[in-house]
């Protein structure tokens, strides 16, 4: 029960403090009312122009990639002046700062004036990029960097060892600030002075030619109809090569015909002996029956083989066969 009574007395202290706060802020209750709702505001607002600023950042951002994609100074000025005073900006300045000094850099031994038209615009995209980026050591740096050597194309010694040694001593453990240090050093000295004046006084020529512009690609006709036509690669005897083949002549190869058969002996038509074949020297003619030489006066060999020599044109083949219109040797008598 005491504990229970203890309570009790616990929870009407309590509900008696708070009521005493009641009253007293009772007064200004309103007061409070509008501290709350105004810092609520104030957060909604802090929050809205957050996501703005990331919005027009990232917006900034990709502008600048874009132009970077390009390779156009002036696609990055024109990032640099729509975002002005964002990083991107200042970045895009640095870049198109880096490509007026390497354009005019290779025109310094080609043409001169466009040449240092490029590199006074570089001039002002480093100078513009140093004064605003005190917040951005690196990119500051890299400004310094930049105006060192285009004062050292412009042949402006004196400024350009001043920015050398500026980064040198900003960063002398970097590699920027090292590569700074070696050339302030290679540029001490009379030496460096005499060839920087020497070299400012040159006024190279263009090589001779059509050359396209600084940062262009040549120039190629489309019509190509008018191109020379190649060499003639014909032989002589063969005709040249055009767009129709020209049939080939239709040449017909014919074996050579075969010698003609020897013709076998005629046998007699009588029952009488074959006679033997006939040398190869003719023998010797014998007499014979008055008829038979009159039958036989045109009497030829049956098939004529190889020619005989011409030294012996009257040799006849003892086996040339009777000529057709010739009676029988039979029945001629002696």
């Amino acid at each position: 029960m005491k504990t229970q009574r203890r309570h009790e007395l616990q929870t009407n202290k309590l509900a008696d403090q708070i009521g005493v706060y009641l009253q007293m802020v009772r007064p200004y209750q309103k007061l409070i009312l509008y501290g709350v709702v105004t810092v609520a505001v104030l957060g909604a607002a802090v929050l809205f122009i957050s996501s703005q600023q990331q919005a027009r950042a990232g917006a900034s951002w990709e502008d600048y990639f874009n132009a970077m994609v390009e390779q156009r100074p002036e696609a990055l000025d024109e990032v640099a002046q729509l975002h002005s005073g964002s990083p991107a900006a200042l970045w895009a300045r640095q870049a198109a700062g880096d490509m007026k000094l390497m354009t005019g850099a290779s025109l310094l031994y080609q043409d001169r004036k466009e040449a240092l038209k490029n590199l006074r615009d570089a001039e002002k995209n480093f100078s513009a990029v140093e004064q605003n980026a005190a917040v951005y050591p690196m990119l500051l740096q890299r400004a310094r960097y930049g105006l060192a050597q285009t004062y050292e194309s412009l042949c402006e010694v004196e400024k350009a060892r001043d920015y050398f040694k500026k980064v040198a001593s900003a960063e002398p453990n970097s590699a920027l600030g090292k590569l700074a240090q070696r050339r302030h050093d290679q540029m001490v000295g009379r030496d460096a002075e005499r060839w920087f004046a020497w070299f400012e006084k040159q006024e190279p020529k263009p090589p001779a030619g059509v050359m396209p512009a600084a940062g262009r690609e040549p120039q190629v006709p489309f019509d190509l109809s008018d191109l020379p036509d190649g060499p003639d690669p014909s032989f002589p005897g063969v005709p040249a090569a055009s767009g129709e083949s020209e049939p080939m002549p239709d040449v017909q190869l014919t074996p050579p015909e075969p010698p003609a058969p020897e013709a076998p002996p005629a046998a007699p038509e009588t029952g009488a002996a074959p006679q033997p074949a006939a040398p190869d020297t003719p023998p010797e003619a014998k007499p014979e029956p008055e008829a038979e030489r009159s039958a036989e006066p045109e009497a030829k060999p049956a098939a004529e083989s190889d020619p005989q020599p011409a030294a012996e044109p009257e040799a006849k083949p003892a086996e040339a066969a009777p000529s057709e219109s010739a009676p029988p040797a039979e029945e001629a008598k002696p």
